[in-house]
C-alpha cells in the first residue's frame, strides 16, 4: 500500500498537471480565436477593398465600351470588364469560404443554392431546389465546407457542359452531423 507521503505526492502532482491541462486548452481556446480573428480580417478586406476595386473596372470598363467605337479597342474594354466581373465572382466564392460566420451547414445549403442557381441560370438551366425547411443546422469548418462547394460546383459544371439538360435538381438533406447533397 502506498504511504501517505506517496499519496500526498500524487495528489499535488495531479493538481499540477489538471492546471497544466486547463492552461493548455485556453492557450488552443486563444489560438483559435485569433485565427478565426485573421479568417474574420482578410474576409472583410477582400470583400471591401479588392471587391469594390473590381466592380469599379468592370462598370468604367464595360461603360467606356459603350462609349468606345467599334473594333479592338471596344472589344478589350469589354474583355476587360467580363474579367473583372469572373474575378469579383471567384473573390466572392473566397470571401465565403474564409469568413467563419459561414461555417455552418445551413451557410452551405444557402451559399450552394443561390450560386448554383445563378451559375446554371447564365446556360439557360433552371436549378430546381429540393430542401426541407427543417435543414438541421450544424457547425461546419471551412474546409469541409469549401470542399462540398467545389465538389457541388464540379457537378453543376459537368451538367452545364455535358447534360443538354434545360433544369436540374439540388436535393439537400441533414442529419445532426451530416450533410447530404
Amino acid at each position: 500500500p502506498f504511504n501517505r507521503a506517496v499519496v500526498e505526492m500524487l495528489g499535488a502532482f495531479s493538481g499540477q498537471a489538471a492546471i497544466a491541462l486547463e492552461l493548455a486548452e485556453r492557450r488552443r481556446d486563444a489560438e483559435r480565436l485569433k485565427v478565426l480573428q485573421d479568417r474574420d480580417r482578410i474576409a472583410r478586406d477582400l470583400h471591401d477593398d479588392l471587391g469594390a476595386s473590381l466592380t469599379e473596372i468592370s462598370l468604367l470598363a464595360g461603360l467606356s465600351a459603350e462609349e468606345a467605337p467599334a473594333g479592338p479597342h471596344r472589344q478589350s474594354l469589354e474583355t476587360i470588364a467580363a474579367r473583372a466581373q469572373t474575378v469579383a465572382g471567384t473573390l466572392d466564392e473566397i470571401v465565403w469560404a474564409v469568413d467563419p460566420r459561414h461555417d455552418t451547414s445551413a451557410s452551405l445549403v444557402e451559399y450552394l443554392s443561390s450560386w448554383g442557381q445563378e451559375f446554371l441560370a447564365r446556360a439557360g438551366i433552371h436549378l430546381r431546389l429540393d430542401i426541407p425547411r427543417d435543414l438541421i443546422d450544424f457547425p461546419m469548418e471551412a474546409e469541409r465546407r469549401h470542399a462540398l462547394f467545389l465538389a457541388v460546383r464540379e457537378a453543376l459544371h459537368n451538367i452545364m457542359k455535358h447534360s443538354g439538360a434545360s433544369m436540374a435538381w439540388l436535393r439537400m438533406k441533414s442529419t445532426s452531423q451530416n450533410l447530404t447533397v
